[in-house]
């Protein structure tokens, strides 16, 4: 299983990298044609423009259309590059710091799992780094009791000897 969420996790990353090139050589196609444009531009305006005296550049009719003719041709060369639909590494990664960042509280406010091993300073547990618990005053709060009750039904499945208990911050 871990194996093949590593294989998984590298197809995506190869496919994030195929589009990566396939858009730098849409890029480089783009900069060629410029390029093309730009030697077509000068070489037929130069006949047509005023004299290199007068300072206001002014372009006829036929010159500009013959422009419009090949941006438009340039548009119809160029489609979109699609993109893999199925989630990258990347995007699930992001879902799963979102769904972190919505289970973790935006204060210091909610329920606490607290190890009643010493009730005057009680351990506290945390989701930080893995989990584990940590030292009074540095627990994870939980936003809701549900969410803390779920919590401390899996850590007493976990360690059935440890005297748990949720309270309020």
């Amino acid at each position: 299983m871990k194996v093949d969420n590593e294989l998984e996790a590298r197809l995506n990353m190869l496919e994030r990298e195929q589009a990566k090139q396939d858009l730098e050589l849409l890029d480089l196609h783009e900069l060629e044609e410029i390029s093309r444009l730009e030697k077509s531009l000068s070489q037929n305006t130069a006949d047509k423009l005023p004299s290199k005296t007068n300072k206001k550049t002014v372009y006829t009719g036929k010159v500009i259309d013959h422009l419009e003719d090949e941006l438009d041709h340039i548009d119809e060369d160029f489609k979109p590059v699609e993109t893999p639909t199925s989630p990258t590494t990347l995007e699930l990664e992001s879902e799963f710091l979102h769904e972190l960042e919505e289970e973790q509280p935006k204060s210091l406010h909610g329920y606490i799992i607290c190890l009643m091993f010493n009730p005057k300073s009680p351990s506290e547990w945390t989701e930080d780094a893995g989990g584990g618990w940590r030292e009074h005053g540095h627990g994870f709060c939980f936003s809701t009791p549900e969410k803390a009750k779920q919590r401390a039904k899996e850590l007493k499945e976990k360690w059935p000897e440890h005297p748990l208990k949720i309270i309020k911050r």
